[in-house]
C-alpha cells in the first residue's frame, strides 16, 4: 500500500521484489529504493516526516529509515513475521507494531528499545490503532480478540468476537458506539 509523506512530496511504496521505493509524488521519479525483504505492510511516517517505520515478514524486523536517503536508523526483530503495518504516537515518541509470535510491541522511536510488549492469544496481522491521546493501542488477533492495551499501565481489556460483552460489561470504563460495538479505555477491566 502506498503511503504520501507529510509534506506530499514523496510515495513511499514496499513492492514484491523484496524493494522499498521513494518516488516522487509529482513526477513518479525515483528518488531511492532499498533492498528490504518481503515487504506486507505500509510505511508508517513519522509526524515530522523525516523517519519512516516499516516491518518485514521475511527477516521479522521493524525498519526505521531516514525518509530522504532511505539510510536506516536501526532495527528491531521480533519472534515472528511482520504483516501489519506500524502505528505511530501522535508525538512521534512510539512506535506499535504486532508480529506472528503473538505479541504487540511498544518501540522508542529514536532507538529502537523495546519499552514493552503484550502477548495476545495468537499471531497478530492486523494493524495496530493508537488512540487520540496516545493513552490505548487497539489491535485485533488470531485468536478472535480486539485488544485495548492501556499505554500507561498496561491495562488489557479484549473483545470476543463470538461472544456479546454482559450489560454492565466488566469493561465498565469503555464507551458504547451507534451499532453496538465496545471501545475500551484504561481502568481496572477484565476480559469480557
Amino acid at each position: 500500500m502506498p503511503v504520501v509523506s507529510t509534506d506530499g512530496a514523496t510515495i513511499f511504496v514496499g513492492s514484491h521484489d523484496y524493494k522499498l521505493y521513494a518516488l516522487d509524488a509529482l513526477t513518479g521519479a525515483q528518488k531511492w529504493f532499498k533492498a528490504f525483504g518481503r515487504y506486507q505492510s505500509a510505511v508508517a511516517v513519522s509526524p515530522d516526516g523525516g523517519t519512516i517505520f516499516v516491518g518485514s515478514a521475511d527477516t521479522k524486523k521493524v525498519y526505521c529509515r531516514n525518509a530522504s536517503t532511505g539510510a536506516e536508523k536501526w532495527s528491531f526483530e521480533t519472534g515472528g513475521a511482520l504483516w501489519s503495518s506500524p502505528a505511530i504516537s501522535q508525538d512521534g515518541g512510539t512506535i506499535f507494531v504486532g508480529s506472528a509470535d503473538n505479541k504487540v510491541y511498544a518501540l522508542n522511536a529514536l532507538s529502537g528499545s523495546e519499552m514493552w510488549s503484550f502477548a495476545a492469544g495468537n499471531l497478530i496481522q492486523a494493524s495496530p490503532a493508537v488512540s487520540p491521546d496516545g493513552s490505548n493501542v487497539f489491535v485485533g488477533s488470531n485468536d478472535n480478540k480486539v485488544y485495548a492495551i492501556s499505554t500507561g499501565s498496561i491495562t488489557v481489556c479484549s473483545f470476543d468476537g463470538s461472544k456479546r460483552c454482559p450489560d454492565p460489561s466488566p469493561c465498565a470504563a469503555g464507551t458504547y458506539s451507534s451499532n453496538g460495538l465496545k471501545f475500551f479505555g484504561a481502568g481496572s477491566c477484565q476480559a469480557c
